[in-house]
C-alpha cells in the first residue's frame, strides 16, 4: 500500500523504475491529501524518468518538499525561518530563487519601503500622515539574522539539485553578507536573573536559565527531551561537530531539567527576550550570549580553555580561544594574590 499511517503521520512509499521512494508527510495531513501527494508525485517522477521533463518547480513547492525530505533536529526553527520567505517566494519559481535572495536581503538590510506587505510581524506597522496609510516598511535585521535566512534557501536550491528538480545548482549565487563576530556580552549572575524575571513566558525562563548555566546552543537546548536527562548530566544531539556530547549540570539549575522537553518554539523565546532585555537596560543582548556568558563563569572559576571547548562542543581549540582573553584576566588575579 503506497500510503500508510505511522506514529501519528502519513507516509507515501512505492517503488518506480526499480527505485524506493519514500515521503513521510507532516502531522495534520488528511489521507485525502496523502493520496493525493502520492498521485502528483508519480506524474512528476514518471515525467522527469521517462520523458525527460523537469517540473517547473516553484519555490514554495521546493522549500515544502526540503522541509519534508529533510530529518532536521529543530524541525520548529526550520519552519519559522522558512515562514520568513513566506512573502518573497510566493509566485515565484525555484530558478529565481538567487533574485528572490536578493530583493529579500536588500529589503531586510535597511527600512525597506519596497518589501512586500504580508500582514506579518515583520514588518512595522504604517505610520499615517493626515490620515492616509502609509505603506509598511519592512524591520531591518541583523547581518547573522539573514545569513540564517539565506543559508535556509542556499540548503533548498542544493537540495533541489541533488534531487533533480532543476538542472543547475543555484546555492552558488547566493552570497551571504559578511558578519562581525567578535561582539561577546558577558552577564553577571544577578544580571541572568534580572533577564529570567522580566520575561513572561515560564518556558522561555526557564530556557534563559538553562542556556545560561549550560552554554548550550539554542538548537541543542529546544532539542532537549526527557531521555536526554542522565542523572546530572544532558546528552545533547549532534550539532555542529556532528558528535553527541555529555554536558554535566550545575546543582542550581537540576530541578529545572524536569520541565524538558520545552514546549517552546525559538521565535517565541526570541520574542520575549527582546522584549525583557529592554525592560532589565540592555536592548544590545542576545540570546546567544547566554553561551559566551556560561564560558566566562566557567574560565572565571578556574576551568581550563580545554575544558571549556569540551562543555561547549567546539569543533576545534581555535574556537575556544575567542575566551583566552578571560582566561588570562582570571590568571591575574590569582597571581596578584601573591604578598
Amino acid at each position: 500500500m503506497a500510503i500508510r499511517y505511522s506514529n501519528g503521520k502519513y507516509l507515501c512509499e512505492f517503488q518506480q523504475g526499480g527505485v524506493r521512494i519514500l515521503r513521510r508527510l507532516p502531522a495534520g495531513i488528511t489521507q485525502a491529501q496523502a493520496k493525493e501527494y502520492e498521485t502528483k508525485l508519480r506524474r512528476e517522477l514518471f515525467d522527469r524518468d521517462k520523458l525527460g521533463k523537469k517540473p517547473d518547480l516553484t519555490l514554495t513547492d521546493a522549500i515544502g518538499r526540503w522541509l519534508l525530505d529533510n530529518d532536521r533536529k529543530n524541525k520548529k526553527k526550520a519552519q519559522s525561518e522558512a515562514k520568513q520567505w513566506e512573502p518573497w517566494v510566493r509566485g515565484k519559481l525555484l530558478r529565481q530563487a538567487p533574485e528572490v535572495a536578493q530583493s529579500a536581503t536588500t529589503a531586510w538590510t535597511q527600512l525597506s519601503d519596497s518589501a512586500p506587505s504580508t500582514g506579518t510581524n515583520n514588518h512595522v506597522k504604517p505610520a499615517t500622515s493626515k490620515g492616509v496609510n502609509l505603506r509598511p516598511r519592512w524591520r531591518k535585521a541583523a547581518a547573522a539574522t539573514i545569513n540564517r535566512r539565506l543559508a535556509l534557501l542556499k540548503a533548498v536550491c542544493h537540495h533541489a539539485y541533488k534531487q533533480g528538480w532543476i538542472e543547475q545548482n543555484l546555492s552558488g549565487r547566493i552570497t551571504l553578507l559578511k558578519e562581525r563576530n567578535k561582539r561577546e556580552v558577558y552577564l553577571s549572575k544577578q544580571q541572568v536573573m534580572s533577564l529570567r524575571d522580566a520575561l513572561n513566558l515560564p518556558e522561555a525562563r526557564t530556557a534563559t536559565m538553562l542556556a545560561a548555566y549550560t552554554g548550550l546552543r539554542a538548537s541543542e537546548l529546544l532539542a532537549l527531551q526527557k531521555d536526554s536527562v542522565h542523572g546530572d548530566t544532558l546528552r545533547v544531539a549532534p550539532g555542529k561537530t556532528s558528535k553527541p556530547r555529555l554536558v554535566p549540570v550545575a546543582k542550581t539549575i537540576k530541578p529545572l531539567l524536569s520541565r524538558l522537553p520545552l514546549e517552546l518554539s525559538y521565535w517565541q523565546w526570541h520574542k520575549d527576550f527582546l522584549r525583557a532585555r529592554k525592560a532589565i537596560g540592555m536592548p544590545h543582548l542576545r540570546i546567544h550570549d547566554l553561551r559566551h556568558t556560561c564560558a566566562s563563569w566557567l574560565i572565571n572559576a578556574g576551568v581550563d580553555l580545554y575544558t571549556v571547548g569540551k562543555i561547549l562542543g567546539h569543533s576545534g581549540p581555535q574556537t575556544t580561544a575567542r575566551y583566552a582573553h578571560l582566561a588570562d584576566a582570571t590568571l591575574k588575579k590569582a597571581m596578584a594574590r601573591l604578598r
